[in-house]
């Protein structure tokens, strides 16, 4: 199991390796929004990405339901 430590990076990170790819997309975040006007920090970065995990999760799941109903 992860430490608290080790998980602060990405709550969504299952381990390490996902830990770098969550950096990456975090960076990659910043640079977007930068390129926009918008100057975020990591953490900020993070909960945008945690935001539109749970939001596409969602979807996911009307989705589905919409599919199950038809």
């Amino acid at each position: 199991m992860n430490s608290e430590k080790e998980r602060e990076a990405d709550p969504l990170a299952e381990d390490q390796e996902e830990q770098a790819e969550a950096m990456l997309k975090s960076e990659q975040v910043m640079k977007l929004l930068k390129e926009k006007g918008m100057d975020i920090t990591h953490e900020q970065a993070i909960q945008v990405l945690v935001f539109l995990h749970q939001l596409s999760n969602i979807i996911v799941s009307k989705f589905l339901q919409n599919e199950q109903n038809s």
